[in-house]
């Protein structure tokens, strides 16, 4: 987990001014929170621009579900031409 906001665990290594610049919205990230089921989080904690502990607020599940969102909207909005991933693992994490 990173240091900042919630948005900020979903959206990292980038930074608000960069999901700005790829046209990322939040309603974008609130997908990748429902699609691994942690929707709830962002009501809960307080909203986007909450910043806690999060290594102490969320459960041990909860971290594993914010890294495969965190991956899932990396993997979505890189450059297919610059990508380094193999195309096989990118299309299981889509399915996800």
């Amino acid at each position: 987990m990173t240091l900042g906001t919630l948005r900020d665990q979903i959206i990292y290594p980038d930074t608000k001014d960069d999901m700005r610049r790829k046209r990322i919205s939040d309603s974008h990230l609130v997908t990748y929170l429902e699609k691994v089921q942690l929707s709830y989080i962002l009501e809960r904690e307080g909203g986007w621009e909450s910043v806690q502990d999060w290594m102490d607020v969320l459960s041990g599940g909860e971290k594993q579900r914010i890294a495969v969102s965190n991956l899932k909207a990396t993997l979505d909005f890189v450059c297919p031409h610059t990508r380094k991933v193999q195309n096989n693992i990118i299309l299981l994490l889509k399915m996800v």
